[in-house]
Order: structure tokens, then sequence, then C-alpha cells
């Protein structure tokens, strides 16, 4: 016979201890916030800088990173086994889209180099690149070393 209290589910405790088992571990902590910024802010602040981009490409790509942004953010909240692929495809999107809104600007200021309003763009366009970098760079490292993700997931990406 044995001593004390035994668990009706020794793999979810097992789970909970060291979080070495996939399980369906809800979505908390960094993860949740990460879901939240996907499914919530982003989209907001993208269809609000759409609503205010003067061309209509921006206005195109803001709603389309925007609507693909609330898809990852579902797919990751829902725990779907292809969503650590789409939050990849998601982080590659952003720094393309962040690269090809960069060389905008150098082209535009290539060709006026001396435009106090190029430069500013080209300033203000340089640290926008870098904050998407690191935001990219920092969330990519926690989805390749958490605990939680594997915990959630059965692997991290």
């Amino acid at each position: 016979a044995a001593s004390g209290p035994v668990s009706a589910f020794p793999a979810a405790s097992a789970a909970r201890a060291d979080w070495p088992v996939a399980g369906k571990i809800a979505v908390r902590g960094w993860l949740l916030l990460f879901c939240l910024e996907l499914t919530v802010i982003g989209p907001i602040v993208l269809f609000f800088q759409a609503w205010q981009a003067h061309l209509l490409v921006l206005q195109a790509y803001n709603a389309v990173l925007a609507a693909f942004s609330i898809f990852v953010g579902i797919d990751l909240w829902a725990q779907r086994p292809r969503a650590l692929l789409w939050v990849n495809l998601y982080f590659l999107s952003v720094l393309a889209a962040g690269a090809g809104s960069a060389l905008v600007v150098i082209r535009a200021w290539w060709r006026q180099p001396d435009s106090v309003q190029i430069n500013n763009l080209l300033g203000s366009e340089a640290s926008h690149m870098l904050l998407v970098i690191l935001s990219i760079g920092i969330w990519w490292w926690y989805f390749h070393v958490s605990r939680r993700v594997r915990a959630t997931f059965g692997s991290n990406p």
C-alpha cells in the first residue's frame, strides 16, 4: 500500500512540477502577453497606422499584417499544432516588412539627400527598425528557451 495521497493524474502533476511533458497547460505569463499583443494591441496599432497612411500600399500592408497577427495570435492561444510555425512566419514577415519600409525611405533619401523631411524620416525609420529587430529577437529567444512554450506545445520551435 502506498503511503500519502496519490494523484489521480500523475502525468499532469509531473508536467506542472518541472514542465518536461507536453499537455494542455494554460496560456499564461509571457505567452499570454504575446497572445494579447498579437490579437488585440498590435492589430489596433496597425489599423490606426493604416488609417493614417497616405499610400494605398501601406494601408493594404498594415491591414494584411493586422489580419495575419490576429490569425497567429488566435492559433497560438488555441494551442493548435502548427502555431509555432505561424509564429516564426509572423516574425519573418514583420522583419521583412520593416526591411521593405526601410528600403523605401533609403531610396527616397538617395534621390533627395538634402531633404530635411526625408532625413528626419530616415532617422525615425532607423530607430523603428532597431526596435522591431530588438523586439522580434527577444520574442524569438523566448519562444526557443521557454519552459512554458515547451510544456504547452511539446517542444520549442
